[in-house]
């Protein structure tokens, strides 16, 4: 496993000011802002990696894992997709010891569900996933 949290932190810092100067206030710009996600997702964290074929994002979410800096116990959004497609969160108590590693299931460096604050979604299961914020975990990719 290759720790790559300190060019996910650049990624996040470029995806947050491109999103905000240039499609935050466009009708269609969550959309079109993807394509733009995805590059700079390349550009910046997989090309320092040294990856020469570069797989998308979403594929890349599979090699990825979240591991705790410190002991965390407090309050998470823990969510969940129900049948309908739709995603239904709730507040729980969770506590995770210093290093544990997780899967994630998603990366979302605008903070949509977390007032702005970028945010890894950590699988806890098959079904459920938790909002955990980027300052929290070191990001490690396997390749």
């Amino acid at each position: 496993m290759r720790d790559i949290t300190k060019y996910i932190a650049i990624w996040v810092m470029c995806c947050k000011e491109v999103w905000s100067k240039w499609f935050s206030t466009n009708e269609n710009g969550e959309d079109e802002f993807y394509e733009v996600e995805e590059a700079l997702f390349s550009a910046l964290v997989l090309s320092n990696i040294g990856l020469v074929e570069r797989p998308k994002l979403r594929a890349c979410y599979a090699l990825l894992k979240g591991t705790f800096k410190y002991d965390v116990v407090g309050d998470r959004s823990v969510c969940k997709r129900q049948k309908a497609g739709n995603i239904f969160c709730q507040s729980k108590k969770i506590a995770y010891d210093k290093n544990i590693s997780l899967p994630i299931r998603s990366i979302d460096p605008l903070g949509t569900m977390l007032d702005g604050e970028p945010y890894a979604e950590l699988m806890i299961s098959d079904q459920e996933y938790i909002l955990e914020p980027l300052v929290n975990i070191d990001i490690k990719i396997d390749i």
